[in-house]
């Protein structure tokens, strides 16, 4: 493996063998969807073919079987279902008509058997009406939703500027809110169970006791880990000062998905094109009669199943970019001593990642696809054993299942935390990877409260984002001239929903990144010959658990002219 010095940062192309590798997938991924194309023909599915392999309303020249009359189907251009049950297998012939008969209605192109005894005239406006009336629906509502995603923004903002002035108090509120919640369910269930009746004390004494456990094992924890919280607090609030220092980061997300639905508009093109590929062979239904078919051969597979497997990395390579941009960015933040004058960090971050680093985010999301694919592979085997009514092996396929996605988790931690190192320090993947490991393992407890507590306040926060945005959404929404509330509401909260999570995406990575920060300013700095770059609220914090933890953190001397604010 070669390597490229850039003169003006010191750093060198890493895990290039791994960028050959996927350039070299693409070219035979590409081979193969080519092949496909080359046997495909998308009028098979927008037009539908009959049981004779004759796609409707064309001309099927070249068709060696004349068991379904002329081969000219212009003027028969919609293809009729008939779908019958014997059984428990489902028998299905199609034929292409002028229009619908009686009893079936029309849906793109498609004569279906109708549930009713209506005419097919009658199905077929009522199903245009329910179109229409979603249209107009969606018309009338566009400027709602629009304020609904605008809310939403503001909202996100909000609870940023929450994290850094009132995060702590946030994060006790939470906590005691929940001890107070799980005790009262507890005094409830003790009560009603040395008020009631023979029958209701044993309904309640098994909820009782949970509840209690539940309420005496959370103090327990909240005392244990109280300074930890601090921690997590006073980390929250760094990243929000990050944030409102880097504003433009908070944008990178709208990148990212510009860059995911460029990568599916073709994922879906060639699932398509596959999907339609084939040669046709002659065949039989189940009740026996006559049925061509467009087989699939192994080239046609081939290029299915790569395409699915490059989707899902060519996606977790587009996130991975997106968090290597966001720990660089932030880590420059981090290790600057006048945070007010930074040069450019996102561009510069951008800059390492397209001339240096590709190859390293290339073979950490290639390592978590592998993952989803045996996942998947797993998900299909729980189903198969499921349909199989075999309890040993249910039991097998569920804990494999289980196995496989705690690996899936805690990988996608590690290699987030690997891009943090490779970002800031432009090491190769697996050595950043280690030594990211290993600051985090030196670290557990501050890894443990961060991931726990943490997490809770920020789903709490996502859940804030998306009922505000909703409710207003609904007030804005319920009005007289919409038909149907439910579906612009629906499209509102799911935009909402996407800008909570791009805000927290991004917050919650650089959290992650300036504890990474932290750990190592920690072990590598003493606060005297070597300054800190930890800020001094920050720095405050770290020395009251260092005297708790009996020296737990290498701080060294800690020198109050060395705290940067």
């Amino acid at each position: 493996m070669w390597a490229v010095r850039s003169e003006e940062s010191g750093r060198k192309c890493t895990n290039i063998s791994s960028l050959y590798f996927c350039i070299g997938f693409v070219v035979v991924m590409f081979v193969f969807v080519f092949y496909s194309i080359g046997n495909a023909n998308l009028s098979r599915l927008t037009k539908g073919y009959d049981d004779c392999g004759n796609v409707c309303g064309l001309m099927n020249d070249g068709n060696p079987f004349d068991n379904c009359g002329t081969h000219d189907k212009r003027m028969l251009p919609n293809l009729q279902v008939d779908v019958t049950k014997k059984g428990n297998d489902t028998i299905s012939h199609y034929k292409c008509v002028e229009k619908c008969q009686k009893g079936f209605v029309l849906v793109f192109n498609r004569c279906w058997k109708s549930e009713s005894n209506s005419t097919d005239d009658i199905n077929s406006q009522d199903f245009s009406t329910v179109f229409q009336e979603i249209s107009q629906d969606l018309i009338l509502t566009w400027p709602s939703i629009g304020l609904v995603c605008v809310v939403a923004f503001i909202f996100s903002y909000i609870l940023l500027i929450l994290f850094r002035y009132a995060i702590k108090y946030i994060i006790w509120i939470i906590y005691i809110g929940f001890v107070v919640l799980l005790a009262a369910a507890s005094i409830g269930c003790w009560i009603g169970y040395f008020a009631g009746k023979s029958g209701e004390k044993e309904a309640l004494l098994i909820p009782a006791i949970v509840f209690s456990i539940m309420t005496v094992i959370t103090v327990i924890v909240l005392i244990w880990f109280r300074k930890r919280i601090r921690l997590v607090a006073q980390l929250f609030k760094e990243a929000s000062k990050a944030l409102i220092d880097i504003p433009t980061i908070l944008f990178e997300p709208v990148l990212t998905f510009l860059a995911l639905m460029l990568a599916f508009a073709p994922f879906m093109y060639f699932a398509i094109i596959v999907e339609t590929s084939g040669k046709l062979e002659k065949g039989t239904a189940l009740d026996g009669k006559f049925q061509a078919t467009y087989q699939h051969n192994f080239g046609v597979y081939a290029a299915r199943y790569l395409n699915i497997f490059a989707f899902i990395w060519f996606t977790q390579f587009i996130f991975g970019c997106q968090h290597f941009i966001i720990a660089g960015t932030i880590s420059k933040w981090y290790f600057a001593r006048d945070k007010t004058k930074l040069d450019s960090p996102i561009m510069k971050s951008f800059h390492h990642l397209v001339f240096f680093h590709l190859g390293s985010v290339c073979l950490g999301s290639m390592i978590i696809t592998i993952v989803k694919i045996i996942k998947m592979i797993m998900s299909a085997i729980k189903q198969q054993a499921r349909e199989s009514n075999n309890p040993a092996a249910q039991c097998i396929a569920c804990c494999c299942e289980w196995l496989i996605e705690q690996l899936e988790q805690l990988l996608q931690y590690l290699i987030r935390n690997a891009y943090i190192i490779v970002a800031k320090d432009g090491t190769p993947f697996f050595e950043s990877g280690k030594k990211a490991f290993e600051l985090l393992f030196r670290n557990l407890m501050d890894v443990v409260a961060l991931n726990n507590f943490g997490d809770i306040v920020l789903i709490i926060g996502r859940l804030f984002i998306v009922g505000i945005a909703g409710f207003i959404g609904y007030e804005l929404m319920n009005r007289p001239e919409v038909n149907v509330v439910a579906i612009p509401m629906v499209i509102a909260v799911v935009f909402a929903f996407l800008i909570a999570h791009c805000f927290i995406s991004v917050f919650e990575m650089t959290v992650d990144t300036i504890f990474i920060c932290f750990c190592e300013d920690c072990e590598e700095n003493d606060g005297a010959s070597k300054p800190y770059y930890m800020s001094e609220s920050l720095m405050r914090v770290m020395a009251e658990m260092k005297e708790s933890a009996g020296g737990q953190f290498n701080f060294g001397p800690i020198a109050g002219g060395n705290m940067h604010a």
